[in-house]
């Protein structure tokens, strides 16, 4: 999937990773996510893991 709005990336991360909101965006502040990002997740036992996220580097 691609995105281009830091909103949809933090939204659809919380998603699929089961993560708050809230913690994406600390996360973010700090590691400066892109605005854009290609998210590569996997599911395993019903449960999406990222295994090739675009991540900034921190």
């Amino acid at each position: 999937m691609a995105f281009t709005h830091h909103t949809a990336i933090l939204a659809l991360r919380a998603v699929l990773e089961r993560r708050p909101v809230t913690e994406l965006v600390d996360e973010a502040r700090v590691c400066k996510t892109p605005n854009a990002a290609v998210l590569v997740y996997e599911q395993v036992d019903g449960v999406f893991h990222a295994c090739a996220t675009a991540r900034p580097n921190c």
